[in-house]
C-alpha cells in the first residue's frame, strides 16, 4: 500500500529539489562564492594579503578572523 501512495507524491519531490538549490552558505575561506575553497579563492586572499581596512587591495572576505586586517594568523 505504500508503493501505492508514492509515486503521486513524486512530482512534488522532484520539484523541490530541482527549484531550492543547495549552497553551502558560509563556508570559511569561500570568498568568490562557489561554494567550495579552491585556487581561486586563494589568489584572491593572497592578492588582499597584508592589507587593513581601507587599503586599496583590501578584500574583506579574506579577513577570515573579523580583525580587520589580512594575515595569515600566524605568531
Amino acid at each position: 500500500m505504500y508503493f501505492s501512495t508514492f509515486p503521486k507524491y513524486l512530482p512534488c519531490l522532484l520539484a523541490v529539489i530541482l527549484l531550492l538549490p543547495v549552497t553551502a552558505l558560509g563556508l570559511p575561506g569561500d570568498m568568490n562564492g562557489s561554494g567550495r575553497v579552491d585556487g581561486y579563492d586563494l589568489i584572491m586572499f593572497g592578492l588582499a594579503n597584508g592589507s587593513g581596512t581601507g587599503d586599496e587591495n583590501w578584500n574583506p572576505d579574506a579577513d577570515l578572523d573579523k580583525d580587520g586586517s589580512i594575515d595569515t594568523g600566524g605568531p
